[in-house]
């Protein structure tokens, strides 16, 4: 490393500026007069900042914070808002981390928004988005940052920017992303804060390998050839040598640029930075380790630097400016809270400006004279400072008026007049003129409707060459949660009429998919609070389901569901739901999605009662649509079940790419992820250059695609780049568990057109061509210098779903049962691999899978009824290889009735006959039997008489499903052959005349001698009966007989006799007596008195 002496040229402080005195070594001299570079023919406006525009591009940008400010804008970001060939460009992230840039043609056209395929890797606000275009081929180039992470570089085709009018301004027109920095051999394909600068013309970049206190920062120059490849130059500022502050040493560091920009007059590069110690250096660990301003410029497009007395200091890639240089121009202690990044710029006359903002002496002794929290006293006490080198290369410093409020940094601009424009981090614009050396800066623009995060990045020409400032900006969010990300245009005219900050949100992005907008319903909202809320990108509002009064919310037996519409098929990988509060919002839910036309369970989710957005991993699938089934939740302190409602803010899905193609080898600029980019002009060429160098049998080229979800493989189309330009002899080859297996070896013809190629269905994430011969432009097989592949796809996929029928008996007596299936898939067939069988018991609320088979077209379920005796409905649900399920039916596809209680059944009989009924609470009755003497068994229809004879009458009842009761019995003895009532006593119905109070016998005959145990318990007994209806109006009463004994007997007439005493208080009534005997019948005989 060469050593220079101490530095050269002087320190000059403007007039009334006291804080810098503690900063700087030299003593102060009055500030030199500034020669203008501005004409003085036509006076100077005074300066102004006139708002004639605030547009929100995205009114749910990403809102995630991390080291106060989000990864859409950052200091460092020194080209995030650009603009060429009359037309303004700028980037950011969505809520959802997709990468959106828009354009519009100034000065006023409309924004025009896309997203592109790639996704924020990483809450990490270093990971901001910078721009350029490449004038030498109209390209736009954009560098996606990351914090020490893998190069993410993209651009468009060539002419999008140059001939902005006649390009196609979709995704399409952009390159799949790089790794690494194409043909930038030796470069790092790691890296921190990218930045593009045109230097003479030419594009260059600059970034950073290596670490925060151990870092260096790198050069590379465009090649503008039709490869679009990059030439690493090397690294120009090292970290390597000893720093001694009041607290302590440090051994290596990282040299942050203010920024890296070519000066419009000499086209030197010039750089201002400031170092970052190791925390061995620093007054407290919690503060900053940052010191001094560097300075260095390169008249040679970064190849040699020189300090700012013009003696060398640094040769790019081989001695690396370091600590030990005669590098500073501004000396600043390293215990002021010197931010690092600030902002740099130029006047019309190629003047160096630099701002910083840091604490002066009587801050810095406010905290007890050490800085020990970054963020907390930056905010509160750091000021802006305005360095600049004027045309003597002496450095002039000032400190402005104000303090920043904000930890954040400023940007300098400046306007065709050499009025100096600086955005302050908290949206105030100060302005301060040439003519007072700049020295009279004042608030230019301080509105209370602009609450930004952290800070705001410039278009850096735009003030220069039209008069209007451009800045672009995101508004503040509560919790993390997404919040509007703005473009605003200022006025620097005096006379100019003041906007108002637009209200309603620009056309949003186009998705990367193309599809605008998803559509959002419910089962139930609010009014003012629909379904829609939740998908608006914006935090603060929100879907209110139905309810209103406790135990209205969402229960298992009653679940609110809120379905997202894609409206075409995605892969996703994450859902993201955010709830309106941490303690009102979803409580439990399934995340479920809809493949082909039936709803997929992804994941079950039980919501502690913490702030979100909650973001949920699921396995990849590919839907065109998500629901959530939620079951509870969270409403203040209420308890599930008596929630009123439940409020969701935001639910959004993470959609990945479909599919990341790799290969053995590539050429820069023709990676492999362009053989599966969906364009065909694109391609993907392997390594080799020279004959020979393509694939060959035993040294095969491996083109591979991964896919997020997994494929059922059917066809696979290869398209060539061109006729006589692609394979020639390749395998297709799938990865079934850790292996590949060979589908299909192809030999293909010399044509530019895309060929299909059939292989047996295969379900995988990955499959590869194995080229182990090319087409290369007429050379032969083994002089082949590379093999070029333009697409690669799956084609004729199966997109039609599986159909399944079901059987089961209508009643069974049994708790198990048969559900029977078929099924079929329709072409283009991949197989149905398994059958799912649904029930819904008689207390289940829903349907509920409960068995699975694998099967191709039969089976059958051998089901149990756990739930007991009722209806079991059920269906069957097919899914094929291809993953695609079947719809679940309109109706089920049986009932049965399980019945397992066996009826009942009753008898009646009167004298000799029976009458049957049954009841069953099952299946019903389906028959009643009997049969006599164990004879045959015999339906019931009717009353049954039984004659006289003795007999046993047995009889049963059957249910539906099979039951049976148990065998009743009735046993019929002999009848005696009853021969009627004699003498003057009639036989009932006819009535007998008799007088009251007098003896009445009753005679009778029964076949013989039965002997005088003749009548059953209770009998014979009378009772009182209406004499013209012949009701009965009394309780039986027994028999009072005249004369004793009851009941007499003649052997020589074979006639039994009761005299019966009658009661003279019956005159003027009627009465029955009746006989009941002992072979079971009845006899009566009525009386009136």
């Amino acid at each position: 490393m060469t050593k220079h002496p101490a530095p050269v040229g002087r320190i000059r402080i403007a007039l009334g500026t006291v804080i810098v005195v503690g900063l700087l070594a030299a003593p102060l001299t009055p500030a030199a007069a500034v020669e203008l570079s501005a004409s003085s023919a036509s006076p100077i406006p005074a300066p102004a900042a006139i708002r004639q525009g605030d547009w929100i591009l995205d009114a749910t940008a990403r809102g995630v914070l991390s080291y106060q400010g989000t990864t859409s804008i950052g200091s460092f970001q020194q080209d995030g808002l650009i603009t060429h060939a009359g037309y303004q460009y700028v980037g950011w992230y969505r809520s959802d981390k997709q990468v959106a840039i828009s354009r519009r043609a100034l000065p006023s056209g409309p924004w025009q928004s896309i997203e592109l395929p790639q996704k924020l890797d990483i809450d990490d606000s270093h990971n901001v988005i910078n721009m350029a275009v490449s004038p030498a081929d109209g390209r736009l180039h954009i560098a996606i940052g990351t914090h020490g992470g893998a190069v993410r570089y993209v651009r468009s085709v060539p002419g999008l920017a140059s001939e902005p009018d006649a390009a196609t301004w979709s995704k399409s027109s952009f390159s799949a992303e790089f790794a690494s920095m194409p043909g930038a051999t030796g470069a790092s394909s790691r890296w921190t804060y990218p930045q593009f600068e045109l230097v003479e013309g030419r594009l260059m970049l600059t970034y950073r390998e290596g670490n925060t206190s151990d870092g260096r920062n790198l050069l590379l120059r465009y090649n503008e050839d039709a490869a679009g490849t990059w030439t690493f130059l090397g690294q120009y500022t090292g970290s390597t040598g000893t720093y001694t502050s009041p607290f302590g040493a440090s051994n290596s560091r990282y040299a942050y640029l203010h920024g890296f920009s070519a000066n419009p007059v000499s086209g030197d590069i010039e750089i201002a930075f400031s170092w970052r110690e190791q925390a061995s250096a620093w007054c407290d660990s919690r503060g900053l380790g940052n010191h001094d301003i560097g300075y260095a410029r390169s008249s040679d497009g970064g190849a040699t630097w020189v300090n700012n007395a013009g003696a060398r200091i640094g040769v790019t890639g081989s001695d690396q400016i370091s600590i030990t240089d005669d590098h500073v121009a501004v000396p600043i202690s390293i215990n002021r809270g010197l931010i690092n990044q600030e902002a740099q710029g130029f006047d019309g006359a190629g003047r160096l400006h630099v701002m910083t903002s840091q604490f002066n002496d009587a801050d810095l002794a406010s905290i007890g004279g050490c800085h020990t929290s970054t963020y907390a006293q930056r905010s509160q006490l750091a000021k802006p400072f305005h360095h600049w080198r004027d045309a003597d290369g002496v450095w002039q410093s000032f400190e402005l008026p104000f303090y920043s409020q904000s930890a954040g940094r400023t940007k300098i601009l400046f306007d065709r007049f050499d009025t100096a424009y600086v955005v302050l981090p908290d949206g105030r614009i100060a302005a301060a003129t040439a003519a007072a050396s700049w020295s009279d800066w004042r608030l230019v623009f301080d509105a209370p409707d602009v609450e930004n995060i952290a800070e705001l990045i410039v278009d850096r020409s735009r003030l220069l060459s039209e008069g209007v400032l451009s800045v672009a900006y995101q508004e503040t969010s509560l919790n993390n949660t997404p919040s509007a990300f703005r473009v605003a245009d200022f006025s620097t005219d005096p006379t100019a009429i003041a906007q108002p900050k637009n209200t309603r949100a620009e056309e949003q992005p186009v998705p990367v998919d193309g599809i605008r907008d998803a559509t959002a319903t419910a089962t139930s909202s609010q009014p003012g609070y629909g379904p829609e809320l939740a998908i608006d990108r914006s935090g603060s509002t929100f879907w209110v389901s139905g309810g209103t009064l406790d135990g209205d919310g969402p229960q298992p037996a009653r679940p609110e569901v809120l379905t997202i519409d894609y409206g075409s098929p995605r892969t996703i990988s994450e859902v993201t739901v955010t709830p309106r509060f941490s303690d009102v919002g979803p409580r439990r839910y399934s995340i479920e999605a809809r493949v082909g036309s039936t709803w997929v369970a992804l994941k079950e989710v039980d919501q502690a009662a913490t702030p979100g957005p909650h973001v949920h991993g699921v396995e990849p699938t590919r839907t065109d649509a998500i629901r959530l089934v939620i079951t509870a939740a969270w409403d203040r302190t209420r308890t599930p079940e008596t929630a009123r409602n439940v409020q969701i803010a935001e639910v959004a899905a993470t959609v990945v790419s479909d599919v990341v193609a790799t290969a053995t080898s590539s050429q820069p600029g023709y990676p492999p992820a362009f053989a599966v980019d969906q364009d065909s002009s694109t391609f993907w060429v392997s390594a080799g250059t020279m004959d020979g160098q393509g694939p060959q049998p035993a040294r095969p080229e491996i083109l591979t695609m991964t896919y997020a979800a997994t494929q059922v493989v059917r066809e696979v189309t290869v398209a060539p780049r061109r006729a006589d330009i692609g394979p020639r002899a390749f395998a297709i080859e799938a990865l079934i568990g850790s292996n590949w297996v060979v589908l299909a070896r192809v030999t293909a013809a010399a044509t530019a057109t895309p060929k299909s190629y059939s292989v047996p269905p295969t379900k995988t994430k990955a499959i590869r061509l194995v080229i182990t011969s090319a087409w290369d432009a007429g050379r032969t097989p083994e002089r082949t210098r590379n093999v070029q592949v333009a697409e690669v796809s799956l084609t004729s996929p199966d997109d039609v779903a599986p159909a399944s029928e079901s059987t089961a008996p209508v009643v069974s007596a049994s708790t198990e049962f048969a559900v029977a299936w078929t099924a079929s898939d329709a072409e283009p067939a991949t197989g149905v691999t398994m059958v799912d069988l649904f029930v819904k018991g008689p207390r289940d609320v829903q349907f509920v899978r409960v068995d699975r088979q694998e099967g191709t077209s039969s089976g059958s379920f051998a089901y149990e009824a756990t739930q007991g005796d009722g209806e079991y409905a059920s269906y069957t649900i097919a899914t094929d290889l291809a993953g695609l399920i079947e719809a679940p039916p309109e109706a089920q596809d049986a009932i049965t009735l399980v019945d397992t209680v066996a009826p009942v059944v009753q008898s009646g009989v009167a004298e000799r006959t029976v009458s049957l009924t049954g009841s069953d609470a099952g299946s019903g009755i389906a028959a009643l039997e009997y049969r006599l003497d164990d004879g045959v068994w015999a339906p019931y229809v009717d009353v049954i008489a039984i004659d006289a004879a003795a007999h046993r009458f047995q009889f049963r009842a059957v249910d539906t499903a099979g039951n049976m009761s148990e065998v009743g019995v009735l046993d019929f003895v002999e009848l005696w052959g009853f021969g009627g009532f004699q003498g003057a006593v009639l036989d009932a119905p006819e009535f007998t005349r008799a007088n009251a109070g007098r003896a009445i016998p009753l005679s009778f005959t029964i076949g013989g001698d039965r002997g005088m145990e003749i009548f059953a318990k209770g009998s014979p007994a009378t009772q009182p009966i209406d004499c013209e209806t012949g009701e009965i109006l009394g309780e039986p009463e027994n028999l009072e007989s005249a004369r004793e004994p009851l009941l007499t007997f003649d052997p020589d007439t074979g006639v039994y006799t009761v005299v019966w005493r009658t009661d003279h208080a019956w005159a003027g009534t009627c009465r029955m007596v009746s006989m009941s005997l002992g072979d079971g019948s009845t006899h009566r005989a009525l009386f009136r008195f």
